[in-house]
């Protein structure tokens, strides 16, 4: 049917709003989702880190979009967590906790740091200062954006951007 949400008489304002900002940050994000699918041959040789299932029905599709909506809006903010991301998409921590371990091989902590890991390399790409980028990508510190990048790509990020991207993309930043 489409029926993204429900809401009982009498409303108040506060949760009028708050549910419209929310289908509208979706409905965004869903709209550059298509877009990025229809650019899925563009010159980067990086994969995504995250590995996304192939989703077997809509309510599944329409989790993991308001999902990354989420996660779209708030990666950049180190003290981020799965609280403020279970309120900000109207549900439990405990719900959210079961949905992604349903959905993914991942917990939240670990999709957040791989969701971060692939803005970097996007980054990386474009030149960016390893220093300034980790911190721009919500890492606290250069030392744990390293130590993580590392784990999950299996280069340090200098290394990484020297292999995939070049020389040029060492001169872009200078």
């Amino acid at each position: 049917m489409g029926v993204t949400t429900i809401l009982e008489k009498p409303v108040s304002d506060q949760i009028l709003v708050s549910r419209l900002k929310h289908l509208l940050d979706v409905n965004h994000y869903s709209k550059m989702l298509e877009a990025a699918r229809c650019n899925m041959n563009a010159k980067t040789p990086v994969k995504s880190y995250l590995n996304i299932p192939d989703f077997n029905n809509e309510k599944d599709l329409n989790f993991y979009l308001k999902f990354i909506a989420v996660l779209e809006k708030n990666y950049k903010d180190e003290t981020f967590n799965r609280a403020q991301a279970a309120d900000q998409m109207l549900i439990s921590v405990r719900q959210l906790n079961r949905r992604l371990s349903d959905l993914f091989e991942y917990n939240f902590t670990e999709f957040l740091s791989r969701f971060r890991i692939d803005k970097a390399v996007k980054a990386l790409e474009k030149g960016g200062a390893i220093m300034d980028l980790s911190l721009d990508v919500g890492f606290g510190t250069p030392t744990y954006f390293s130590t993580t990048f590392k784990r999950v790509t299996g280069l340090p990020p200098k290394k990484f951007q020297e292999a995939f991207f070049g020389s040029q993309s060492s001169q872009k930043k200078a």
